[in-house]
């Protein structure tokens, strides 16, 4: 049996290819990881305090508290009285849902109605 090698360039030439398909798989695999976008955090825009009983409950009465929803008993929170809503807002699921605009579900909140949630949330949360 006869064993033949390589010459010096032939070996050359597939250290050549070796590294081109290597950087190329590489390249094809970090290129292919999907990088996840940025989330946005919401931030209190305004310098006005807002008040409970000013700013949020007449958004809650008009969105939220209906007879299908937010309303005494409801299962997915109460939000007649402050104590149901604050319930949401402590577990981060109300500004999640106001925010990606599954809630309210047939007319989301205005821009600046969501802002008066955040800023409210941010400020405390106040009954005042």
């Amino acid at each position: 049996m006869r064993l033949e090698f390589l010459t010096e360039e032939e070996m050359n030439t597939y250290k050549h290819i070796s590294t081109l398909v290597l950087t190329a798989l590489v390249l094809l695999i970090t290129a292919c990881k999907e990088t996840p976008p940025e989330e946005e955090v919401l931030v209190c825009e305004t310098e006005e305090s807002i008040s409970y009983q000013e700013h949020i409950y007449p958004i809650l009465e008009e969105s939220c508290n209906n007879s299908a929803c937010h309303n005494t008993g409801f299962p997915a929170g109460d939000f007649t009285t402050i104590e149901g809503l604050i319930e949401k807002v402590n577990d981060g699921t109300l500004l999640e849902r106001l925010d990606d605009g599954t809630m309210p579900p047939i007319s989301p909140l205005s821009d600046e109605q969501l802002q008066a949630f955040v800023c409210w949330i941010a400020d405390g949360h106040l009954n005042n």
